[in-house]
């Protein structure tokens, strides 16, 4: 039964997200203490003094975060924009379809959807084929074109935003994910300054995940992960030197190999990795199944199988870290009846636990 995920979200933020776990400790590195896991000010502009930490409570004097970042947002082959909802699983409301990005007419050429990242205000960064980068509204999918200066020969890449402890914000990482990449051939990690729009070289992961191509997403206080398909590894990154510390093998049915194209993704929403993956080019028809991976116990279950469309891209803000998380948005942006509802909303039964062997 998914409610089980919902108890193992709750479970993960009274142990701090990672921090304990039945047998044993998680492999990836516990929070870092919640100072100044900040932000911006939400996309209109407007600040209370307050954010929310990764416990769920609030820092004072930090800006809080928009409440449309408390979904995972994804994007699809067909450049169409949806909103995910895990505590809504397994009802089919869970995802919902925003609508078609403009990116083809926002002022500059347009080689079809990457890959996506989402800010602390829901704000979707998105990347084409050939590495264009465009900022979508969440509300609506309209883009605007940004003119991106990229160093080092990065093009199609993965992307994901890890929160900066040092400075109180957030930084957008991508790592490369052109074919060469997948099997081996790919530059690694890089970084994209909002500030300037460059584009700039970290290195190249090290040992047997050298040159490996990754999908990203990270959290509030600084740690970022990769999904590499190839490898069929989650794994935590050092984001200022492209090291693995530590990593997750996941099974055989997450991930596949071969010709033709395949599609993947990764966000981490309320302690828990939703990993999205689908193989039209290999499977006629084949569309994106999600798969939950539990960081403590390492459990990677099915929660939603064949979606209806092929996810390239999946986003979640670096808000959500843990369940309560959701509860203090929601609070902050006024919706009580929400906030005292999320997300215990989606602790339905289903028949089966969807296990992966």
């Amino acid at each position: 039964m998914y409610r089980r995920c919902v108890r193992r979200v709750a479970a993960l933020a009274a142990c701090a997200t990672f921090g304990c776990g039945a047998g044993g400790e998680s492999v990836f590195d516990p929070p870092r203490p919640p100072t100044i896991d900040s932000g911006a000010p939400d996309r209109d502009g407007a600040s209370s003094g307050q954010g929310s930490s990764p416990d769920g409570g609030p820092i004072k004097g930090v800006a809080p975060c928009s409440a449309g970042a408390t979904v995972i947002y994804l994007l699809d082959t067909s450049d169409v924009l949806h909103s995910f909802d895990p505590a809504r699983i397994p009802a089919a409301s869970a995802m919902k379809t925003i609508g078609p990005l403009t990116c083809a007419t926002a002022g500059a050429a347009w080689a079809g959807a990457s890959s996506m990242a989402v800010d602390r205000n829901a704000v979707a960064w998105v990347t084409d084929k050939n590495g264009a980068l465009f900022k979508v509204d969440t509300r609506d999918a309209t883009c605007q074109a940004m003119n991106l200066q990229v160093q080092g020969g990065f093009t199609k890449v993965g992307m994901g935003f890890a929160g900066d402890v040092a400075s109180g914000t957030e930084t957008l990482y991508v790592a490369d994910t052109t074919n060469p990449a997948i099997t081996g051939g790919g530059l690694g990690l890089g970084a994209i300054d909002l500030s300037t729009l460059e584009l700039r070289p970290i290195a190249n992961f090290a040992g047997s995940f050298a040159g490996f191509g990754a999908e990203l997403t990270g959290t509030g206080d600084g740690r970022l992960f990769g999904f590499f398909p190839e490898l069929r590894q989650l794994a935590q990154i050092d984001p200022s030197a492209a090291r693995v510390s530590s990593s997750i093998s996941l099974p055989a049915g997450t991930a596949v190999s071969g010709s033709g194209e395949f599609d993947f993704a990764i966000s981490f929403w309320g302690g828990v990795f939703f990993i999205y993956t689908a193989w039209p080019g290999g499977i006629p028809g084949d569309t994106t199944d999600v798969r939950e991976v539990d960081p403590v116990s390492g459990q990677t279950t099915v929660v939603m199988s064949q979606v209806g469309f092929d996810v390239v891209g999946a986003g979640s803000s670096t808000c959500i870290t843990t369940h309560g998380d959701v509860r203090a948005i929601l609070s902050a942006a006024g919706d009580a009846d929400a906030a005292t509802d999320a997300p215990l909303q989606g602790d339905a039964s289903v028949d089966g636990d969807g296990s992966d062997p």
